[in-house]
């Protein structure tokens, strides 16, 4: 999925500041940074696949399982005092 710049919608600059080109990016994309902020912060995968829409677990597995924090790790830490 590719990211547009756009340079006809520039953001006025402040005081001295430099024009800034607005990133037009598609509605998929943003989808996905959600989900992926989601499963980052360990959310359960169920309530993701609810959030984003997905038809099956399989799909919500498939794409954020990698991006879970390891739960034998986190619990490792929590002993740690």
């Amino acid at each position: 999925v590719p990211i547009q710049l756009s340079f006809a919608n520039l953001v006025p600059p402040k005081a001295g500041g430099m024009l800034i080109p607005t990133i037009i990016l598609p509605a998929r994309c943003l989808v996905q940074l959600v989900g992926m902020a989601l499963a980052m912060k360990g959310v359960i995968l169920y309530f993701i696949q609810n959030i984003l829409g997905h038809a099956s677990i399989e799909t919500t597995t498939r794409t954020y399982t990698h991006l879970q924090p390891d739960p034998l790790a986190h619990a490792v830490k929590e002993l740690d005092y």
